[in-house]
Protein backbone atom coordinates (compact mmCIF):
# COMPACT_ATOMS: atom_id res chain seq x y z
CA UNK A 1 0.00 0.00 0.00
CA UNK A 2 2.91 2.07 0.21
CA UNK A 3 3.26 2.97 -3.35
CA UNK A 4 -0.06 4.48 -3.83
CA UNK A 5 0.73 7.71 -1.31
CA UNK A 6 4.07 7.76 -3.09
CA UNK A 7 2.79 8.39 -6.71
CA UNK A 8 -0.36 10.20 -5.52
CA UNK A 9 2.00 12.44 -3.62
CA UNK A 10 4.12 12.71 -7.30
CA UNK A 11 1.77 12.73 -9.91
CA UNK A 12 0.16 16.58 -7.64
CA UNK A 13 3.12 16.97 -7.16
CA UNK A 14 3.93 17.43 -10.77
CA UNK A 15 0.44 18.66 -11.86
CA UNK A 16 -0.91 20.62 -9.10
CA UNK A 17 1.68 21.93 -6.72
CA UNK A 18 5.27 21.03 -5.78
CA UNK A 19 4.09 20.93 -1.71
CA UNK A 20 2.10 17.65 -2.42
CA UNK A 21 5.93 15.92 -2.52
CA UNK A 22 5.54 16.21 1.10
CA UNK A 23 2.37 14.01 1.19
CA UNK A 24 5.07 11.47 -0.68
CA UNK A 25 8.04 11.87 1.68
CA UNK A 26 7.15 9.81 4.26
CA UNK A 27 6.86 7.15 2.29
CA UNK A 28 9.01 7.04 0.23
CA UNK A 29 11.68 7.39 4.01
CA UNK A 30 9.57 4.51 5.22
CA UNK A 31 9.85 2.63 1.88
CA UNK A 32 13.81 2.97 2.14
CA UNK A 33 14.12 2.45 5.41
CA UNK A 34 11.94 -0.99 5.32
CA UNK A 35 14.50 -2.08 2.80
CA UNK A 36 17.76 -1.17 4.27
CA UNK A 37 16.13 -3.04 7.30
CA UNK A 38 15.01 -6.18 5.74
CA UNK A 39 18.07 -6.65 4.22
CA UNK A 40 20.11 -6.81 7.29
CA UNK A 41 17.68 -8.86 8.67
CA UNK A 42 18.08 -11.44 6.22
CA UNK A 43 22.30 -11.23 6.72
CA UNK A 44 21.71 -11.93 10.37
CA UNK A 45 19.25 -15.29 9.68
CA UNK A 46 21.47 -18.58 10.15
CA UNK A 47 21.97 -21.89 11.10
CA UNK A 48 24.50 -24.42 11.98
CA UNK A 49 24.32 -28.60 12.32
CA UNK A 50 26.68 -29.87 14.86
CA UNK A 51 27.56 -33.36 15.92
CA UNK A 52 24.93 -32.90 18.89
CA UNK A 53 22.76 -30.11 18.17
CA UNK A 54 21.66 -27.08 16.00
CA UNK A 55 22.03 -23.69 16.24
CA UNK A 56 20.04 -21.27 15.44
CA UNK A 57 20.74 -17.93 15.23
CA UNK A 58 18.53 -14.51 13.98
CA UNK A 59 17.79 -10.86 15.38
CA UNK A 60 18.32 -7.53 14.22
CA UNK A 61 18.51 -5.43 16.76
CA UNK A 62 18.69 -7.88 19.78
CA UNK A 63 20.31 -11.33 18.70
CA UNK A 64 19.40 -14.54 19.61
CA UNK A 65 21.06 -17.76 19.29
CA UNK A 66 19.17 -20.59 20.06
CA UNK A 67 20.60 -24.33 20.72
CA UNK A 68 18.12 -27.44 20.12
CA UNK A 69 19.74 -30.74 20.97
CA UNK A 70 18.63 -33.47 18.83
CA UNK A 71 17.66 -35.77 21.47
CA UNK A 72 14.69 -32.82 22.22
CA UNK A 73 13.78 -32.58 19.35
CA UNK A 74 10.14 -34.11 18.71
CA UNK A 75 8.92 -32.87 15.17
CA UNK A 76 9.82 -30.11 12.07
CA UNK A 77 7.03 -28.71 10.53
CA UNK A 78 8.15 -27.41 6.86
CA UNK A 79 5.83 -24.58 6.47
CA UNK A 80 5.16 -22.23 2.90
CA UNK A 81 3.00 -19.21 2.99
CA UNK A 82 1.56 -17.84 0.09
CA UNK A 83 4.22 -14.97 0.13
CA UNK A 84 7.38 -17.47 0.79
CA UNK A 85 5.73 -19.50 -1.96
CA UNK A 86 6.08 -16.83 -4.37
CA UNK A 87 9.93 -16.20 -3.52
CA UNK A 88 10.72 -20.05 -3.65
CA UNK A 89 10.94 -19.93 0.28
CA UNK A 90 9.93 -21.88 3.41
CA UNK A 91 10.46 -22.04 7.19
CA UNK A 92 11.10 -24.91 9.55
CA UNK A 93 9.22 -25.07 12.88
CA UNK A 94 11.39 -27.02 15.00
CA UNK A 95 9.32 -28.17 17.88
CA UNK A 96 11.08 -29.58 21.19
CA UNK A 97 10.41 -31.26 23.73
CA UNK A 98 11.43 -28.33 26.94
CA UNK A 99 11.65 -24.83 25.29
CA UNK A 100 8.59 -24.92 22.52
CA UNK A 101 9.46 -24.11 18.96
CA UNK A 102 12.24 -22.97 17.21
CA UNK A 103 11.68 -21.19 13.97
CA UNK A 104 14.56 -21.31 10.66
CA UNK A 105 13.00 -19.08 8.53
CA UNK A 106 13.79 -17.77 4.90
CA UNK A 107 15.37 -21.08 3.33
CA UNK A 108 15.06 -22.04 0.12
CA UNK A 109 12.46 -25.23 -0.69
CA UNK A 110 15.16 -27.81 -1.68
CA UNK A 111 17.23 -26.71 1.19
CA UNK A 112 14.27 -26.52 3.64
CA UNK A 113 13.27 -30.19 2.97
CA UNK A 114 16.99 -31.62 3.01
CA UNK A 115 17.44 -29.94 6.50
CA UNK A 116 14.73 -31.59 7.55
CA UNK A 117 15.35 -35.14 6.55
CA UNK A 118 18.76 -34.45 7.53
CA UNK A 119 16.97 -33.81 11.39
CA UNK A 120 14.99 -36.94 10.97
CA UNK A 121 17.97 -38.94 10.30
CA UNK A 122 20.16 -37.27 13.01
CA UNK A 123 16.90 -38.22 15.37
CA UNK A 124 15.97 -41.81 15.05
CA UNK A 125 16.45 -43.76 17.53
CA UNK A 126 17.72 -40.93 20.13
CA UNK A 127 15.12 -40.23 22.80
CA UNK A 128 17.31 -39.94 26.05
CA UNK A 129 15.16 -35.87 25.94
CA UNK A 130 11.83 -37.38 25.82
Amino acid sequence: MTPLPIAAGAVLGLLVSSWWWLLAAPFALGLLSTLVRSRRYVASLGHAERAEDLVVREGLWSRSTTVVPYGRLQHVTLTEGPIDSRFGLARLEIHTAASGTTTVPGLPVADARALRARLARRTGGRDEGL
